[in-house]
């Protein structure tokens, strides 16, 4: 398997589906237009998970909106990249 960067569209979206009733933890997620329409009229986005190497192992789900947890500062957004060990330590507010 490739990492993302190296992997077409397609190839993203021929990755098996997560099982709906399964929970996984992933490294990064990439978000990939799948080019279909969910019925509320949105594109729909394919999440593909990657594994600890960054390579990407599966579509943990579809959707057609996301929320990204960001904080505005001097210079606009930011999104701070963060490590699960690291979570305990970290202050979003």
């Amino acid at each position: 398997m490739e990492y993302g960067n190296n992997m077409t569209r397609k190839q993203l979206l021929e990755l098996p589906v997560r099982t709906w009733d399964e929970t996984k933890d992933y490294s990064a997620i990439i978000v990939v237009p799948t080019g279909r329409k969910h019925d509320s009229g949105f594109a729909l986005m394919a999440l593909v998970g990657c594994d600890e190497r960054g390579v990407p192992s599966e579509i943990a789900a579809y959707c057609d909106d996301l929320q990204w947890i960001t904080k505005v500062t001097v210079y606009g957004f930011s999104v701070r990249y963060v490590l699960q060990e690291q979570l305990p330590q970290i202050s979003l507010q």
